[in-house]
């Protein structure tokens, strides 16, 4: 690995951790009359001189077809920077269908997504290691039993397995027990 990707790789990982402090509004927060509003374009320049970052609010012109309109005549400081953050929002990558600023969906949901990984990583290396030394230890059909499951569960695509397993839950759980759940699912598969 380079140290550019090394970098690289810190600093994502570096954005994920702070994530509460990195997204500007709350990721469930809903701005009803910003339904897929467009990304607004962080500024530097405004009239010809260097200024502190900005965007240019946009207003909805067609709610119909979704359309917004850039003000250009007017400026709001970008969120981390404003004071009254909640009176108009600002959203760098834009918003989803029910109005969500989609920055603090994408690093909470990137936070949430590697925590999931690293659960699931370090419970599938105990796992694997605590069954290896059983089954190394008693030797003969425990061990040949082991190895083959072993074997059917890298002949799968994971991914199939994933699916189905998660089909089999119930629809609607608590954000902690799916998370708890899929970690689990996960390390079964590993």
């Amino acid at each position: 690995m380079t140290w550019r990707a090394a970098w690289l790789l810190l600093l994502l990982s570096g954005g994920v951790l702070l994530a509460p402090l990195l997204a500007p509004y709350d990721p469930a927060r809903s701005y009803r009359e910003f339904l897929l509003a467009p990304p607004m374009r962080p500024r530097f320049l405004y009239e010809g001189a260097l200024h502190s970052p900005f965007i240019h609010p946009i207003t909805l012109v067609d709610r119909l077809e979704q359309r917004y309109e850039v003000a250009v005549n007017e400026t709001r400081p970008l969120p981390w920077f404003d004071r009254e953050r909640e009176s108009r929002p600002a959203f760098l990558l834009g918003a989803d269908s029910f109005g969500r600023d989609v920055l603090s969906r994408l690093l909470f949901g990137a936070r949430l997504s590697i925590g999931l990984a690293l659960l699931s990583t370090i419970g599938a290396v105990v796992a694997g290691a605590c069954l290896g030394m059983w089954a190394g230890y008693r030797g003969g059909l425990p061990d040949e039993l082991t190895m083959r499951i072993a074997d059917f569960l890298l002949v799968l695509p994971a991914i199939y397995v994933l699916l189905v397993l998660r089909a089999a839950l119930p629809l609607v759980m608590p954000a902690a027990a799916v998370f708890a759940m899929m970690a689990a699912i996960f390390v079964l598969i590993a």
